[in-house]
């Protein structure tokens, strides 16, 4: 077997630079992706906590379980890119750039969009957990259901300001005339 031929430095410094920059660009871009995703998964449960609490609940769990693993891709992303900046600060020597500093008080970037996901888990938690637990709605009795079209049994499936399907059924033409006619 062949030895291989000596690796050039300045070659690996540009693949090194080059995976860090798309690396970097795909970490500035997930945060969009995220909050698109969980924001899209709140709006959905906030709006079925009145319709149906256990699957505004369920969403919320499963926007929690999200959240998570949106924090775990960041964490992952994070470590990958310190990796390559090491190797890049080591290749650049005494000349090297790197905006880490063991003494500021400010977060990373990468570390202020993780806290951010452990919040979304919580929030996500805290809306399940109001979702199983929290007040439940008032019921509703079939006469306020033909009055208030909009607190009726059936009125999520028929539309907010038509009458309910059963009483919608009652009022059929001819239902006011008499047995006698």
């Amino acid at each position: 077997m062949q030895p291989l031929p000596p690796i050039d430095p300045a070659e690996v410094y540009k693949q090194q630079y080059a995976h860090f920059g798309r690396l970097n660009e795909t970490l500035y871009k997930m945060p969009t992706v995220f909050a698109a995703i969980i924001g899209g998964l709140w709006y959905f449960a906030a709006g079925y906590l009145e319709k149906d609490r256990l699957v505004a609940g369920v969403v919320f769990a499963f926007s929690a379980a999200v959240s998570a693993t949106c924090a775990v891709a960041v964490h992952r992303f994070r470590l990958a890119l310190n990796g390559y900046l090491d190797n890049i600060n080591a290749l650049d020597g005494p000349l090297r750039v790197t905006l880490r500093d063991e003494h500021s008080w400010l977060p990373s970037t990468v570390r202020a969009m993780m806290w951010l996901m452990c919040l979304a888990v919580v929030l996500s938690l805290t809306g399940a957990l109001y979702a199983a637990a929290g007040p439940r709605p008032k019921p509703v009795s079939r006469v306020e259901a033909v009055l208030r079209p909009d607190r009726g049994a059936g009125a999520h499936f028929t539309g907010r300001h038509m009458l309910p399907a059963v009483a919608s059924r009652s009022l059929a033409p001819g239902c006011f005339q008499s047995p006698m006619t």
